[in-house]
């Protein structure tokens, strides 16, 4: 550890010990033999001992002007703790999984079934304005061969053959 004097010139820890030492002598036989007591009784080296002691005091410090506050457990809270148990949270994942796979095949039924009759609607508009005619028709079946094209999915076959 180097300390700055008076003159801006930086000291370090063995010269400021002989310019003490050189004034008050029996200060070092003093500090020795506190050093030495303090080891003996800790088993440590005085250094960790002096650490050990400011840590406990800023605990002490901490603790005396600080608070615990426990908050309520919030519904977030709950669920955290029942999903993540180590059984009941297998239980409730593999719910789920199957609560969201029924939910969208579900769903996907009953939109699908939604679009056919809006598709079929509209062919059958078009036809009544358009009228039937070959053209029209190669339009209307472009049309409907890219939504068949859409619909024949993998994931959307494997639910039609069910």
């Amino acid at each position: 550890m180097r300390i700055l004097g008076e003159n801006e010139k930086s000291l370090s820890r063995e010269e400021i010990e002989k310019n003490i030492y050189m004034v008050q002598p029996e200060l070092r036989e003093f500090i020795e033999k506190e050093k030495t007591d303090i080891e003996e009784m800790h088993g440590h080296d005085v250094g960790s001992v002096i650490t050990s002691e400011r840590y406990a005091m800023a605990t002490n410090i901490a603790s005396r002007v600080t608070r615990r506050v426990v908050s309520e457990k919030t519904l977030k809270d709950r669920l955290e703790a029942v999903s993540s148990h180590p059984i009941l949270g297998y239980f409730i994942m593999v719910v789920s999984i199957l609560a969201v796979f029924y939910s969208i095949f579900s769903f996907g039924d009953w939109f699908a079934g939604l679009l056919d009759k809006l598709f079929g609607y509209l062919r059958d508009q078009y036809y009544l304005v358009i009228g039937v005619s070959d053209v029209a028709s190669f339009f209307w079946d472009a049309f409907g061969a890219t939504w068949n094209f859409l619909r024949s999915k993998p994931s959307l076959r494997a639910r039609r053959s069910q």
